[in-house]
């Protein structure tokens, strides 16, 4: 998941700190979900795949399907 999220507020063109805000967590907590030391929470999940417009399991590596299927 920790290359995901690097590639995808990269790809926005966003800091890491707009991305921890858009995650509701802090920045250095959203720098242990890039860096794979820090357990997210199925909640920040669920936030994190709304916000980047993808699958949850596109986030965690599952799939490389992104868009989210009806």
């Amino acid at each position: 998941m920790y290359i995901r999220l690097r590639e995808l507020w990269e790809e926005r063109g966003l800091s890491p700190k707009e991305a921890a805000k858009a995650a509701g967590v802090t920045e250095k907590t959203y720098r242990r979900y890039e860096e794979g030391t820090g357990r997210i929470r199925i909640p920040c999940v669920v936030s994190l795949a709304e916000f980047y417009q993808c699958s949850i399991d596109y986030l965690l590596g599952r799939t490389e399907i992104r868009e989210v299927l009806p």
